[in-house]
């Protein structure tokens, strides 16, 4: 293999390891990217993944790690060939990406960094108007309606919250170009509680995932993450199948005594072979 530098970037045989990718210009007109079995791929983007959805899921594993790290968004093939797609949405954009994997590939393209390169609007002298975020929401039946808000960390965290739930739900409208919208959304319809119940000599967690969907899924134990007042707590877990119509109950030993008013946070990847969800739930001790 032959290796050269260029602009800072290591290349091999003329493909370059690490590209530079226009966030806005993916969100528009998407982006391909290249998988092999041969290597694992990285995408880094500039703020946190808060989720990620696909189809053709058995043909690539996704991973994203914990905080801080997890604006990366780490990709494995599974196969040999094939064409699957994912959607990630970050930061309030929502990005369709085309995984192909060329099994006879021995080195490509590492790392797609996808930036911000939207030049700032300049300010006079005048008074300048704060930004607006845009708030997104969708009923079924009827197309989706941008209503803008006056930019603030509230109204930015709502703004990103009614994103994904829209966009969980959006497969179910009917309105002019809702099918190819719906294609690239997760239609897994999950929910996630979760109970603490005390104990003599440590508490315990009991979630609660039902499964109004079609079809079943699977939860894996390696997948379920737990927070205490923002503190990362290993628990002993294991998978969990919920078929459709039902609901799955799994009890966890926390291994700790919480005190009262302690938040607890859960968040769990869940899977049909075909999309993936991310469920996320809190709860607090009494």
């Amino acid at each position: 293999m032959v290796a050269a530098v260029s602009g800072g970037v290591v290349s091999a045989a003329g493909v370059p390891l690490v590209v530079q990718v226009s966030a806005s210009a993916a969100e528009v007109n998407g982006r391909t990217i290249t998988l092999s079995p041969s290597y694992q791929v990285v995408l880094a983007f500039p703020q946190a993944i808060d989720l990620v959805g696909g189809s053709n899921t058995g043909l690539f594993r996704a991973t994203v790690p914990d905080a801080p790290q997890d604006r990366y968004l780490l990709l494995d093939a599974l196969a040999t060939t094939g064409t699957a797609t994912i959607t990630v949405i970050t930061g309030g954009r929502v990005l369709p990406l085309t995984l192909v994997i060329d099994g006879k590939a021995r080195t490509g393209t590492r790392k797609y960094v996808f930036v911000d390169v939207e030049a700032a609007a300049p300010e006079t002298a005048s008074t300048v108007a704060a930004p607006a975020t845009l708030k997104l929401t969708a009923t079924p039946g009827t197309p989706l309606t941008v209503i803008p808000q006056a930019a603030s960390d509230a109204a930015l965290n709502a703004a990103r919250a009614d994103l994904v739930t829209a966009l969980t739900r959006i497969q179910d409208l009917k309105g002019q170009g809702a099918g190819a919208v719906a294609a690239a959304v997760s239609p897994l319809r999950l929910g996630l509680t979760a109970a603490v119940t005390t104990g003599e000599a440590t508490d315990a967690l009991t979630l609660s995932v039902q499964n109004t969907g079609t079809g079943a899924v699977t939860l894996n134990a390696d997948d379920l993450q737990l927070w205490v007042d923002g503190r990362r707590v290993q628990v002993q877990a294991e998978d969990l199948e919920v078929d459709a119509g039902e609901t799955q109950r799994l009890n966890l030993d926390l291994g700790l005594k919480l005190r009262a008013g302690d938040a607890v946070r859960v968040t769990w990847l869940a899977g049909d072979g075909r999309a993936l969800s991310r469920l996320e739930t809190t709860t607090q001790a009494q």
